[in-house]
């Protein structure tokens, strides 16, 4: 040991030879001012308990707390019972030294361990861990693990062995068939009741989260003055790690997958409490490995298919399975221990299965896989109509597989389509006689209907299917035509009802325009009428003005001959008497030749 101390103050660059330090050790140590303050510094073992089975593994950390101290080298060496417990394995991982002149490693001694290491930078804590050791337990023990030797040295230019306390530890190992017992902490009287411990991230102890980085509370009662917790795997640990402060929660980040426990005790004046422990399990990690494979089928339109689901999660285990085909989904599938799943009966045609493997924790693993279900044989229609008049029978028939269920389909050009099921003979022969037969007119509710209003020829299409016992389906066969002709009577009076239909609004028409013409010549003959009696009444004033005119010209002609008597008349007064004259007799016959036209015109 001495030896690797030496090491450690010239790695580290102390002044002292190494040749002094057994002589000076003592006296450096009473008189270095950090003696006081030095005097808890500790190395320890965590957890200090524990309680196993017979080959269970667990893990033992060695750590030290430096009370404040700034240390950065430490050696040491464990003793063990090899006959009850073995090293399987060492790990600096998380280690607060870097550089090793001795690896953590098993002595030459069987049961025994080695260790010096140190780092550049001091280090100031109350679990610093230095290294983890991985123990086996082999048989029913008290297995002790303790500290033969030990140092830690100052970072003080010195290196100064500060060690003051060296904690060993118990594990209990009990047989297999035997249940651990529990740590027992029996609480002093008046010290506080057991903490009640809460997990807003895992609420439920009972079930699994992949929440990694778990946060617990709890209240915290009057007159509480120290409080220590620890995190472990153990259900009943008593914990050692003291905080510094009286807090109500705490904290872990990236916790690994399992089952954890969080060990809580409070302390006032009157002692500790007896420890509360609270566990969660954590998977914070999808399944490890699914795949889907289908069970072979003898027949490949076998419908009824099933499928191995290989799952496996080495942290909570698998849950449940979501399942779905094509578009539908079938829910959650529990696996009964034969991981074989049956699909529902499915229909001829390629189907996808997609499946999630959910473990505990509510992480998925999915997994797709295509399959095919080869339709049976359509079956043979022999014997059918493909005209058929309303209301006759419709019978067909025909083969396909034995004591099967053939459905018929019919559909018109317009509408819905029916069915009706028959069952096939042991021979696979089958007939179909129409429940109802077809009309052509839907005031009936029947196998097939047609609109009262429309009486002509109507085309339908028939096809046909089989089911057999297992389920398994065929195609639709090709839809065969079938016309449905009306009754021939029927046919005779819509045809007359169609002549009618043309005809009575022609004659309609006629009488009207008869009619019209009628009331036309009435008012015309009447319209006549009152222009005859009109131009008579012109004719007469025409004829009494004309009169009237005349005798006025009349008059002043004779007033110009009476005039000649007494002296000769002038030519111009010659003239005017000429032209007065004739342009009277040029009116009159004027009025007389149109009077004589329009007479004419209406007669």
């Amino acid at each position: 040991m001495r030896a690797h101390i030496s090491y450690f103050k010239l790695k580290f660059g102390y002044p002292y030879p190494a040749a002094l330090f057994p002589a000076l050790g003592f006296f450096l140590l009473a008189l270095s001012p950090l003696s006081a303050s030095a005097a808890g510094v500790a190395l320890y073992l965590f957890p200090p308990t524990g309680v196993y089975t017979v080959d269970d593994t667990f893990s033992v950390e060695i750590r030290t707390d430096t009370v404040g101290t700034p240390i950065n080298a430490a050696e040491g060496s464990l003793s063990f019972n090899p006959e009850e417990v073995r090293i399987v394995g060492f790990s600096t991982a998380g280690s607060i030294f870097h550089l090793w002149t001795t690896n953590p490693s098993e002595g030459k001694t069987p049961g025994t361990v080695e260790f010096a290491g140190g780092d550049q930078k001091s280090y100031t804590g109350n679990s610093g861990l230095i290294f983890t050791m991985r123990f086996k337990a082999l048989r029913s023990a008290e297995s002790s693990i303790t500290f033969p030797t030990g140092a830690v040295l100052a970072a003080d230019g010195t290196g100064t062995n500060i060690l003051s306390v060296m904690r060993s530890g118990i594990y209990t190992v009990n047989p297999v068939s035997l249940a651990p017992k529990p740590e027992n902490y029996p609480a002093l009287q008046g010290a506080p009741e057991p903490p009640v411990i809460s997990s807003p991230t895992h609420p439920d102890s009972e079930y699994w989260f992949a929440e990694k980085n778990p946060r617990f509370t709890w209240p915290v009662p009057e007159g509480v003055n120290g409080i220590r917790y620890l995190f472990d795997q153990k259900e009943r640990t008593v914990p050692t790690v003291s905080s510094e402060n009286i807090i109500s929660e705490k904290s872990f980040r990236d916790v690994a997958d399992g089952i954890w426990y969080f060990h809580l005790q409070l302390k006032n004046d009157l002692g500790w409490s007896s420890p509360a422990h609270y566990r969660i399990q954590v998977d914070a990690h999808r399944p490890d490995h699914f795949s889907i494979s289908e069970v072979a089928r003898d027949d490949p339109t076998e419908p009824n298919v099933k499928f191995i689901f290989d799952a496996k999660d080495s942290g909570s285990g698998i849950s449940r399975f979501e399942v779905q085909i094509d578009d539908v989904g079938y829910g959650a599938w529990r696996d009964d221990g034969t991981h074989i799943f049956a699909a529902p009966n499915l229909s001829p045609g390629i189907h996808k299965l997609i499946v999630r493997a959910i473990d505990q924790a509510g992480l998925d693993l999915a997994e797709t896989l295509g399959f095919e279900i080869k339709p049976l044989d359509t079956p043979k229609i022999t014997d059918y109509p493909s005209e058929l008049n309303a209301g006759d029978p419709l019978i067909i028939k025909g083969t396909t597989y034995p004591n099967s269920d053939v459905t018929l389909w019919l559909i018109p050009a317009e509408g819905d389509a029916r069915s009706q099921t028959v069952k096939s003979d042991a021979s696979g022969n089958f007939i179909v006689i129409a429940e109802e037969r077809l009309k052509t007119s839907n005031t009936s509710s029947g196998f097939f209907s047609f609109q009262s209003q429309n009486l002509e020829t109507r085309t339908y299409h028939m096809w046909a299917e089989v089911k057999d016992v297992r389920g398994a389906r065929s195609l639709s066969t090709a839809k065969t035509p079938l016309v449905i002709r009306p009754p021939i009577l029927l046919r005779i009076g819509s045809q007359a009802i169609t002549f009618l239909d043309i005809f009575i609004p022609i004659l309609g028409f006629l009488l009207f325009l008869i009619f019209a013409m009628w009331y036309v010549w009435r008012r015309f003959t009447a319209f006549r009428k009152r222009l005859r009696k009109d131009v008579g009444k012109v004719e007469t004033s025409v004829h009494q003005a004309m009169q009237k005119l005349r005798t006025n010209i009349e008059s002043h002609v004779n007033l110009l001959d009476g005039a000649s008597a007494n002296r000769p008349l002038t030519e111009e007064e010659k003239k005017i008497v000429g032209r007065m004259r004739k342009d009277l007799e040029d009116t009159e016959a004027f009025v007389e030749r149109e009077i004589g036209v329009i007479e004419k015109e209406i007669q």
